[in-house]
């Protein structure tokens, strides 16, 4: 004949294993704190990294002046804002904005144009190293002839037309929201966006 059963419900099972844990815990708090500090600070650190990237766009080519740099590293940058802008609305410039436009109706009149003017300052910090390749291309043009220049022009081009839109789209959300008119031209259908989108 076998030993009787110690736990016969669901939860005696459970609160018998509640314990158990409670005890081990006791017994080795200190290597389970080590451990999840350590865990903590991995992750704390792997995501400064990742914000790090992700803030500086340039960092690859930091230590060379825009004007020194071939055609292809301008494009280059000019992709990775774009990848940027493209996540952040999500392929639709038109419904990045109708989305903030309806996130600003929610607030008070002073804090949408707030909000909006947040939307608008993470733009253009994104917008202004692709607006400057540009610059610095077109000036480069200005005395050759290089093909490889046209092309990266034009690429670098068609990024900062992209962000000209969403700037736009924006500009006009701020007009409405200083306006005080935002939520009447949404809810009517009268929210004029700009007629093309990427």
């Amino acid at each position: 004949m076998g030993r009787p059963r110690l736990y016969t419900t669901l939860e005696q099972k459970k609160e018998a294993a509640r314990a158990a844990n409670a005890h081990y815990y006791v017994r080795h708090r200190d290597l389970i704190s080590d451990r999840k500090a350590r865990q903590y600070y991995k992750l704390r650190r792997r995501r400064e990294q990742i914000a790090d990237r992700q803030s500086d766009p340039y960092e690859c080519f930091r230590n060379t002046a825009l004007s020194d740099r071939p055609p292809l590293e301008h494009t280059a940058a000019a992709n990775i804002q774009m990848e940027r802008l493209y996540k952040l609305t999500e392929g639709s410039a038109r419904d990045y904005a109708h989305h903030i436009a309806l996130t600003a109706i929610e607030f008070e009149r002073d804090d949408a144009v707030i909000r909006v003017g947040e939307a608008m300052d993470r733009i253009q910090m994104w917008h202004a190293p692709v607006r400057d390749s540009l610059d610095v291309l077109k000036k480069l043009k200005s005395g050759d002839s290089d093909k490889s220049l046209d092309s990266a022009i034009q690429k670098v081009s068609g990024v900062n037309d992209r962000f000209e839109v969403v700037r736009r789209y924006i500009e006009n959300i701020v007009k409405h929201a200083k306006a005080d008119t935002l939520q009447e031209n949404v809810e009517s259908g009268e929210m004029i966006y700009i007629a093309f989108d990427y």
